[in-house]
Order: structure tokens, then sequence, then C-alpha cells
């Protein structure tokens, strides 16, 4: 509640107000008493006057002298010499009083020019406030407005990201998606979790593993027990191993992670390889709709991972046959590997340097021919399985 100046200011001024004109009063009665005394003055001068009038007059006849004229020319002069010194004590006893009367009138003008002056600038201040906290309440309820309007946006932009997180990973971001997700970080309407899976998201699609991988982990850090990191984990971990053969480190980590998932939910997962026979709905798990999306996922990667683990085995062995110039014994490691398996390699079937000695080979060149040909149609058919029971 704000104090009110305008009634403070008036008391004040209704204070001084009446203390003024019981000071005129006073005044009033002074300078009635001083015109008394005036008055008094002027008719002994008068009185004087005719004295001094009469005296001359007599003067002038010359009469006699008489004793008794003498006597009372010397108490006329006594008399008028005592009017003159009473007149001169009255002026000047009241000289301080009057002076000092002017001055505390001066004193309570400028007093009274003083307060109204502070009336008129408390006046002036009160409508500066009142304007400044209309303005500041416009100000608040656009902030709050904004606030909303925020809200509403972040909302919408983590509605979007989460859609985007539930397309399967072997399908990935399609370009217009990645431009939402590029779009929804410039905005800056994500806060840091999610901003790191939205980049994660654009990493994968760029096929940057390394840069998922980093995002994800710091996305677990915050929160170990993350099952979605984790499965993105698992899956840039595979990938990463496709390309790197000869290290087993990403397909194992790969496998750990997938088996640290599967050990959440043993309800759900038969054993550390597989899943259970009978078929599970949602509504038959314990866990929510995410989870289990997330177990699905990794059904279809954790056996992935054992046959890439299987077929770089083999591809190892053929890779050591071709270098040592056993083409045949090369050749029967390549051939008994169905294409199926084959066609998750394609392009390291086409660039490994450990066989450039069978490259040139018509025989490797169908297997080479029938692995792409099946990845092609292996992704047209997982894309559309996987959006069709998305959708």
């Amino acid at each position: 509640m704000q104090p009110n100046y305008s009634e403070a200011k008036s008391t004040s001024y209704n204070t001084l107000k009446a203390s003024l004109a019981e000071q005129t009063k006073q005044n009033e009665i002074q300078q009635q008493q001083m015109a008394s005394l005036a008055e008094t003055a002027e008719l002994q001068r008068q009185q004087i006057q005719l004295l001094h009038a009469a005296a001359e007059k007599a003067l002038n006849k010359e009469p006699p002298v008489d004793p008794f004229l003498s006597v009372f020319r010397i108490i006329t002069l006594f008399t008028l010499s005592l009017l003159v010194f009473t007149l001169y004590t009255l002026i000047y006893s009241y000289l301080p009083s009057l002076n000092k009367y002017k001055g505390l009138l001066r004193e309570q003008k400028n007093t009274l020019d003083d307060l109204k002056s502070n009336i008129l600038n408390t006046q002036k201040n009160t409508t500066i406030t009142t304007q400044a906290l209309a303005k500041t309440d416009a100000e608040v309820i656009a902030l709050k407005e904004a606030q909303q309007l925020s809200k509403d946006q972040t909302a919408i932009a983590l509605e979007i990201l989460e859609k985007q997180l539930r397309l399967p990973l072997e399908a990935g971001l399609s370009e217009q998606n990645r431009a939402t997700i590029v779009e929804l970080l410039e905005d800056g309407h994500l806060n840091f979790e999610n901003s790191l899976r939205a980049k994660a998201l654009i990493a994968e699609h760029d096929e940057e593993w390394s840069d998922s991988l980093k995002y994800w982990e710091t996305v677990l850090v915050e929160r170990p027990e993350n099952n979605e990191a984790l499965l993105h984990i698992g899956f840039a971990n595979y990938k990463l191993a496709a390309n790197h053969r000869k290290d087993p480190t990403y397909l194992n980590k790969a496998v750990d992670t997938y088996h640290h998932i599967m050990s959440s939910a043993p309800e759900y997962f038969e054993d550390a390889y597989g899943f259970d026979d009978q078929s599970i709905e949602p509504e038959d798990h314990e866990g929510n709709a995410e989870d289990f999306w997330i177990f699905q996922q990794v059904e279809g990667l954790i056996f992935k991972t054992d046959e890439l683990k299987n077929y770089h085995s083999i591809l190892n062995i053929a890779c050591q046959y071709a270098a040592d110039g056993q083409i045949k014994n090369a050749r029967d490691c390549l051939e008994q590997v169905s294409p199926i398996y084959h066609a998750s390699n394609c392009k390291q079937l086409q660039e490994d340097p450990d066989l450039e000695a069978v490259r040139d080979q018509k025989w490797f060149k169908k297997i080479v021919e029938n692995a792409c040909s099946t990845q092609a149609k292996q992704t047209l058919d997982t894309v559309e399985e996987d959006l069709a029971s998305f959708s």
C-alpha cells in the first residue's frame, strides 16, 4: 500500500496556515496598540503646537512678566520633553519586535513557498510514479505473456524432438526432419539435455558416430540409468564396429550396452542374448511405453550385433587367406556367408585393403553385387515396416 503523500502535505499545510493566522491576529493587536499610542502622541503633539502657538502669541504681545506664566512655560516645556522622550522610548522598544516580526513573516512566507513547491513536486513525482507503475504493470503482463509463449514453444519443440526420437534407429532422420531439429536448436527452446539429444540425432543422420557417442554419453552422466541414451550409445558403437573390423572394442561395447539394458527388464528378455518366444504387448509390460519401445529396438539390434561379430570372424579369416594368396580358401569363407550378412558390410567388401587380392575376381564381384542389392532391399523393407508400425 503506497503512503498518501497528498493527505500528509495537506495536513501540514493546514497546520502552518492556522499558525500564520494566529500570528497575524497577534500582530494586528500590536498594530492597534501602536496605532493608539501614535494617536495619543499625535494629540499631545497638537496640544504642544497649540501651547507653542499661544506662547509665541503671548511673547509677541510682550505682556508683563507674570511669575505664574513662567512656571507654566516651564511645566509645558517639561511636559513636551516628557512626551517626546516617551514617544522615542516606545518607538525604540517596539522597533526590534517589529523587525523580528517582519523576519518571522519572511521566514513563514519562505516556508510556505517551500511547502507549495514541495507539494507541486510531490504531485509531479506522484504522477511520474503512477505512470511508471502503469508501465511496470504493462511490462509485467508482457513478460508473463512472453514466458507463457516461451513455455508453449518449448512444449511444442519437445514434442517434435520426442517424435523424432521415436523413429526407428535404422530408418534415421529424413532431410526434412533434420532441418526441423536444427531449427529447434537455433530457436533455443530446448534445455541442456534436450539440446544434447537433438545434436546426437543430427550426428547420427550425418553418420558422425563418434560425435553421437559423445553427446549420448554426456546425457548418460546426468542420468546413468537412461535406457534411451544407452540404446543410442550401443547403436553408435555398433555402427563404429562395422567400420573397424580389426578392432573388437566397439563391438564389445555395443554388446555390453545392450546387455545392460536387457538386465534392467528381466521380465521382458528371456536371457542375455534374446527375448521370450511369447509375444509381449505394451500392456503386459510393467514399465512405460518408452521403455517398451526401447526394448523392441534392442531385440533387433542384439541379433545384428551378434551377426556382425560372427561375420567379422569369418571375414577376418577370409582376409587373412587373401593376404596370404590362398584365394580358394578366401572364396570358400566368403561364399559360405549368406548375402544377407554381406549386405550390412557392402562398403567394407568394396574398400577393405585386405581383400585387394580377390577384388578383380568374378566370383568376388558377384558377392559384392548381391550384397549391395540385398542391402538396398533390406533398407527399403526395414524403413517401410518400421514406419508402418510406428504410425
